[in-house]
């Protein structure tokens, strides 16, 4: 994509956009799927029907994607300790997760 310009960048644009919806709509299905086999819990984000389960949902991708990088920054224990940037976000998102499993 970022090697081609013109018609053809737009048509690579158009394909990668359906895919990451896809994507998106495959990884909203599946959660909703587990949460509803596992833990009886119908989160409804794959039609957006649930506000506590589009929040649930978003929580839960932050969260993964922070601890992903946790691995790329060298400073998240500082972070973590100082309760800033990501980290803080990432308790944040922990609540949301730690609320709506126990409500």
């Amino acid at each position: 994509m970022f090697t081609v310009d013109g018609e053809n960048w737009h048509q690579m644009r158009k394909y990668l956009t359906h895919e990451f919806s896809t994507k998106d709509l495959f990884m909203k299905s599946t959660l909703d799927s587990i949460m509803k086999v596992a833990f009886g819990v119908e989160l409804g984000i794959t039609c957006g029907t649930s506000e506590e389960g589009v929040m649930f949902s978003k929580a839960f991708d932050d969260v993964s994607d922070s601890t992903t990088l946790q691995y790329l920054d060298i400073s998240w224990k500082v972070k973590s300790f100082l309760n800033i940037r990501s980290e803080a976000t990432l308790e944040k998102n922990d609540k949301v997760i730690d609320d709506f499993v126990h409500i």
